[in-house]
């Protein structure tokens, strides 16, 4: 999927656990007040009726543009049972075969959270849906850059979580040598105590500086032979632009390779030991990421969370008190959503085959949704023919072939199928909720 460009007004958020640059297709700027909880039971009741129910992934939010915020930038809402309590009416719209596939937490939740508030969660989502007992293998707590003590990690790992994804800001640090060894440290500590309690997966999101010196490099490279954490996400200059440094380079290209690092794209490095991405297994892209869950339906909960049903896309209220106030009510708290057209899947597919696939085949696109690909997209055709003279790609009548998979090429290639006429068409939101940054936290 790729993420439609914001709105210059910025009154549109992305929830913290998604992927910040190609996660969603239209947009959360492109959602509307137009639709609300009785729509999203209509997507609810038809996503049922399919003859093959996708399974499901449980996003928990507690803090998407709420008023002011705490030192590390994450403010939990002292609201937690409103959140479970969203989990059971949720729960009650589902039906009982659709089983649930895993639980990604925010930062918020995993980190602010109190000890009877994470018992209470992970008892209601039990009591809400159904699990297949390889369900807990895709529980996952994020912590962002803050450090949780040995005493959150015991406490999640009984409550079944099996993951965790934790935060490093190296932006500053290239020639604070002192510094850079509290943080490695810091997070090599937490590894070890992680896998000590049986962490089955560890993920690491490295913000790095777009100069490595060489005693960070020398660094990150002991750090990944030591620690070997099961997936690495290398964001370079806050993730936006080309790397022009040739330590980062032979990090990206030779290091990490080989340690058994398999490059998926978009800066995913993940290790032949992560458990579900790591070996051969097919691959998916929803809005948390790639997965290895085909046709993933996504329920966001928590104040601003997003859903993800097939063809419609819904949030819930940014405001903590609209939030309380309609959840009191016993109302699933949608405020705002889109229903894809049939263009908007085709695009969200395309989009998706070129994060995937190194070889997009064209052909089976063609086959599957009876277009002529050159001539349903003409113009982004040229395009494409722009980056094939440029070197990033070779574009054929049978497939495109990505030489360059870096996040700035797949994010340009995402923004050269987002249909900016459909965009353009959707009225801006004008509700004045305030903007917030897009942290770089998915599953």
């Amino acid at each position: 999927m790729g993420l439609s460009k914001q709105r210059a007004d910025g009154e549109s958020c992305v929830p913290e656990v998604f992927e910040p640059c190609c996660g969603l297709y239209p947009g959360v700027s492109s959602f509307t007040g137009e639709y609300d909880e009785t729509d999203y039971r209509d997507w609810v009741l038809r996503s049922n009726g399919d003859p093959v129910p996708a399974p499901l992934m449980l996003v928990v939010e507690d803090s998407v543009g709420a008023e002011g915020g705490a030192d590390d930038g994450v403010r939990p809402l002292n609201g937690s049972s409103y959140v479970t309590r969203e989990i059971r009416l949720q729960g009650s719209l589902f039906d009982r075969d659709r089983l649930l596939e895993g639980v990604v937490c925010a930062p918020a939740v995993s980190h602010g959270w109190s000890n009877d508030a994470l018992y209470e969660l992970s008892s209601g989502i039990q009591e809400a849906f159904s699990m297949a007992p390889p369900a807990f293998a895709r529980w996952r707590a994020c912590f962002g850059r803050s450090s949780p003590d040995i005493a959150r990690l015991q406490l999640l790992r009984v409550l079944g979580f099996s993951k965790i994804r934790l935060g490093m800001d190296l932006s500053l640090l290239s020639g604070k040598e002192a510094d850079q060894a509290i943080e490695f440290a810091r997070v090599g500590e937490l590894l070890g105590e992680a896998r000590a309690l049986g962490y089955r997966s560890i993920a690491i999101d490295l913000d790095l500086p777009r100069l490595l010196s060489a005693s960070l490099a020398d660094r990150l490279e002991r750090f990944a032979a030591d620690c070997h954490p099961e997936c690495l996400r290398l964001f370079i200059g806050s993730g936006q632009g080309a790397d022009p440094d040739s330590r980062l380079a032979a990090l990206r290209n030779t290091f990490l390779p080989g340690l058994g690092y398999r490059h998926l794209g978009l800066d995913w490095y993940v290790s032949v030991d992560e458990p579900s991405l790591g070996g051969a297994t097919c691959l998916y892209w929803s809005p948390l990421g790639y997965t290895d869950i085909d046709g993933l339906d996504i329920i966001g909960v928590g104040p601003g969370a997003v859903s993800v049903l097939e063809d419609a896309c819904s949030q819930n209220a940014v405001r903590p008190a609209d939030y309380r106030q309609r959840v009191e009510q016993d109302e699933i708290p949608t405020e705002r959503g889109i229903e894809l057209e049939s263009d908007d899947v085709l695009r969200r597919s395309v989009m998706s085959g070129l994060l995937l696939n190194e070889r997009f085949n064209v052909e089976a696109l063609e086959e599957r949704w009876g277009i002529l690909f050159s001539r349903y997209f003409e113009n982004e055709a040229s395009a494409l023919r722009e980056l094939e003279q440029r070197g990033r790609l070779v574009f054929g009548e049978r497939e495109i072939h990505t030489l360059d998979r870096s996040r700035e090429t797949l994010e340009t290639l995402c923004r050269i199928f987002d249909n900016q006429e459909r965009i353009a068409r959707v009225p801006p939101l004008r509700d004045a909720q305030p903007p917030v940054q897009s942290p770089r936290l998915v599953e």
